[in-house]
Parts: structure tokens; sequence; C-alpha cells
């Protein structure tokens, strides 16, 4: 979007287009400072789910709104799975996924004290909080259960040395949510090498990453007991995520 439409998204989603609102004015102040208008408005729109962003965690991408998409159409509408999202964030992927298949337990994982937070507050706005825990946890450093049916995984996977991200990314969203070592694969090869173990036979690993990262995920993946590993693009015809299937 451009500034104009930008401004008139907010006037609409916020304030029912009442401009004259007394804090109008001071949030397109701040959007022509940098804030990401997701920031502003408070909820971002995630596969019919309304996701708070009110802690300001990693802004839901459309990229990952694609493949959240694929992968629950690969679930059966009477799935009863237990899923793990890892590197959760806001939770819109868990969310989404306990929204559209309601028999499914989500576990929420994150190593963030915000997004924990973040989580929990929209576990509770969407009703979820019966079928679903959230975990504080450093990758797999404190997960348990070790039976998943699925792991879906949107960890760091731009690398720290990276020059060309928005402004308004590197000034507002958590770094630690968006940058990764060893050129943004840092992350990735520590879910690749460990999922296995917490899932069930055949079970799945579903990973977003970059697309200058399919080689080395293919070959971290060899390495491990994984019998079928395939990438798939996203939208934008990018190579965005690999399933990697135990």
């Amino acid at each position: 979007m451009g500034q104009a439409q930008d401004i008139q998204h907010i006037a609409r989603e916020k304030y029912n287009n009442d401009t004259t609102h007394p804090d109008f004015k001071n949030d397109i102040e701040a959007y022509k400072r940098g804030v990401p208008v997701a920031y502003i408005i408070g909820v971002v729109p995630f596969l019919g789910c309304t996701i708070d962003v009110s802690y300001r965690p990693l802004i839901p991408r459309p990229e990952t709104e694609y493949w959240v998409e694929q992968f629950i159409q690969t679930l059966p509408i009477r799935s009863d799975a237990t899923i793990l999202d890892l590197f959760s964030g806001s939770g819109c992927i868990g969310v989404a996924i306990a929204l559209h298949r309601p028999l499914t337990t989500i576990h929420f994982a994150d190593n963030d004290t915000n997004a924990l937070r973040q989580i929990n507050k929209n576990r509770d706005l969407h009703g979820i909080t019966q079928r679903s825990r959230t975990i504080k946890s450093n990758v797999f450093s404190n997960i348990s259960h070790t039976s998943y049916h699925a792991i879906v995984a949107n960890p760091p996977y731009i690398s720290i040395h990276a020059h060309d991200i928005e402004d308004s990314v590197t000034r507002y969203e958590p770094h630690n949510a968006l940058f990764a070592p060893d050129n943004g694969f840092y992350y990735l090869e520590k879910t690749i090498q460990h999922a296995h173990h917490y899932l069930k036979q055949n079970g799945t690993l579903v990973i977003e990453h970059d697309p200058q990262h399919t080689q080395r995920i293919h070959t971290a993946g060899r390495d491990t007991p994984y019998t079928k590993i395939r990438t798939h693009k996203d939208q934008y015809n990018r190579e965005r995520y690999t399933v990697l299937q135990k």
C-alpha cells in the first residue's frame, strides 16, 4: 500500500472512518515515523483469525499465511493431531491450525517473554486455551512431548549482516524473531537436527526459510532420519518452506 492507502486503512480498521477521534492524529504521526500499520491498528488478519499484536511480536506475513493454509489442507477435517508451533511469536500459525481443525491440540513454544504473553492473549481471544499450552523454550530445550504428529516452525532466518531490510522492520519488530547467525541458518539447522526426536513415525516438520537456504536444508535433512524432503514455493514463486517427513 501507499501512504494514502495506509492512512485510509488505519482510519477504517481502527476508527470506523471517524478521523475526528482524538487518537487518530497521534496514530498518523506514529505511522509517518515508521511504526508499522499492524502495530498501530493492533491486530492482523490471518487465515480468518484476528491476531492481536499488542505486545509487538513479529508481524505475520502473507508468505507464512500461504504455507500454513497449504499445511492445514493436508490435515483431515476430523484430525485429532497434536502439533508443536515452534518459534511461535504471535501464535498466528498455531491459532489458525486450531481454528480450522477444531480437534487438534496445539503446543506453542517460544523463548521470548513478550511472545509468550502475546501467544496467551491470542489463545484466550480465540477460545483455544483448553486444547493448547504455552511452553517457554529455546528451540527444543524445554520440550518434553516426543510424539507430535507435526512440528511447524518459522524461526529467525535473516542474516545478521543483511542490509536490505526495510527500516520499519529493523526499528520496530523484534530482532530475535528476525535475525540469526551463520547467514541466517543457525536456527534452521538446530530445528532440522533435533525435530525428528519429537515427531511420531511418519510425522512431519514444516519449516519456513529464505530461498537461499534450500540447498543447505536438504543437506542437513539428509544427515538425519527424514525419509522425504520437499521444498515448496510461496505465492510469489519463491522457495519458501520445506516439508521433512520422518
